[in-house]
């Protein structure tokens, strides 16, 4: 399975945070997005 993780046009509802970094790099709680994304699908 591949997974494409990519950002759209909203990502200035995660601004002022999306200036410095993609959003799917934030932290969300003590994991990064991006880690709980490849856990929730382990295949891809």
């Amino acid at each position: 399975m591949k997974l494409c993780v990519f950002e759209d046009n909203s990502w200035d509802a995660f601004l002022p945070l999306a200036y410095t970094r993609a959003y799917f790099d934030l932290k969300c709680g003590i994991l990064k997005l991006r880690h709980k994304i490849t856990r929730f699908y382990p295949d891809a």
